[in-house]
């Protein structure tokens, strides 16, 4: 931004508040854990959605795009994560 020509003095670095582990987990432990937890099979064909469920994320089109796929690739299954004024408990 510097180079930019915006004057340092009114740049402000606000760091990610997600702190990162050393190291990774095991992909193939971790994935084989999160599909029992949720009740997959490994021929599922899993979709995350992760956002605010507020209207403007798309949840609904998401869940819309699902429902036409089901009937071509019936292993498809979707897992909405966030929280928002429109998640249901």
């Amino acid at each position: 931004m510097v180079r930019n020509g915006v004057p340092a003095a009114h740049i402000e670095v606000i760091r990610g508040g997600i702190e990162f582990p050393e190291g990774l987990p095991d992909r193939a432990e971790s994935r084989a854990r999160m599909r029992a937890q949720w009740k997959l099979t490994p021929e599922d064909f899993v979709i995350g959605h992760l956002a605010a469920f507020t209207e403007e994320k798309g949840q609904n089109d998401a869940l819309d795009t699902l429902i036409a796929l089901l009937p071509r690739h019936p292993k498809s299954a979707m897992i909405l994560a966030g929280d928002g004024p429109l998640r249901v408990p």
